[in-house]
């Protein structure tokens, strides 16, 4: 792996993200290493160059370079993501025992992986005092797993439980 210095990776801000010649997506990322960070004025976000990167543009999130070289720029969060209402169906809870459900979260097209971290707010004021959520895992590119557990002697009803949601980029 070739070390950059961090000049080399700081780019001069450009105006937007597509369209302008002093656009994101005019960058020429040939030259660039992997990792190199820019300014887009405009919408005052960072980008990222993920240059082993072969997905498709995803405006705001994902960046195409239009005049050559390979990868993509992706935007970077500022800490965790904006926050998204989910709605998580369980099943029914056994007795002193988990069931998990599974969970899509959009995170603007930047897929989240299993080194991401999911910070979450319960919302919903009628979850049952028997019934807990924990051990939130992620599982696949934009899903996650929530832990129902029952902390009773009788089985809880399966239902609906409201949370908001927001992903931190991790290691």
């Amino acid at each position: 792996m070739q070390s950059f210095p961090a000049a080399l990776r700081i780019m001069n801000p450009v105006a937007t993200l597509v369209g302008a010649d002093n656009s994101l997506a005019a960058i020429n990322t040939s030259l660039l290493p992997d990792g190199s960070v820019v300014l887009v004025t405009a919408t005052h976000k960072l980008y990222v160059l993920d240059k082993a990167s072969v997905q498709t543009q995803s405006l705001p999130s994902i960046v195409v370079p239009a005049e050559g070289g390979t990868g993509a720029w992706l935007q970077l969060p500022n800490g965790a993501s904006e926050f998204q209402a989910l709605s998580l169906v369980h099943a029914a809870v056994p007795p002193q025992s988990s069931v998990d459900t599974s969970v899509t979260i959009a995170n603007g097209g930047v897929p989240i992986t299993s080194t991401d971290i999911i910070d979450w707010n319960l919302t919903d004021s009628l979850l049952p005092l028997t019934l807990s959520i924990g051990n939130v895992r992620i599982t696949g590119t934009n899903t996650a797993t929530f832990r129902f557990s029952n902390l009773s002697a009788a089985t809880v009803a399966a239902g609906t439980v409201a949370v908001e949601a927001a992903i931190q980029r991790g290691g």
